[in-house]
């Protein structure tokens, strides 16, 4: 089970890295909203797929491995990004697939000095 989980993320990952190159993506360092859209299981009901199809997708695989994933997928070394929002949300279909929304995210609002100090107290 353990090597077919291992399997299956080195084939995700070269899935993305192949369609990024396809597509001559990169995604931007300043920040993105990546969207992760998940297939349903095929034995959910067609009623069940209605109510569910893009709505937030909250259980595994955890966001966050899915972020790690990606970036390991199309950088060397990821240590660049610094700002990014991942969702994952239900997909009426046999596979999912990834959106990557540039310039939507707020501009990032860090602590003044003083603000850091009462922290910091």
């Amino acid at each position: 089970n353990r090597r077919n989980q291992i399997l299956r993320y080195f084939k995700y990952k070269r899935a993305v890295k192949e369609e990024a190159f396809e597509q001559r993506f990169v995604l931007p360092e300043e920040g993105a909203w990546i969207k992760f859209y998940m297939p349903m299981p095929k034995s959910w009901s067609k009623k069940k797929r209605n109510e569910k199809c893009f709505t937030q997708h909250k259980s595994m695989p955890d966001a966050d491995n899915l972020i790690k994933a990606l970036f390991d997928s199309l950088f060397n070394d990821d240590s660049r990004i610094s700002d990014y929002r991942a969702t994952k949300f239900w997909y009426d279909a046999k596979e999912g697939f990834i959106e990557i929304e540039t310039g939507s995210l707020p501009e990032p609002k860090g602590y003044t000095k003083f603000e850091r100090e009462e922290k910091l107290k």
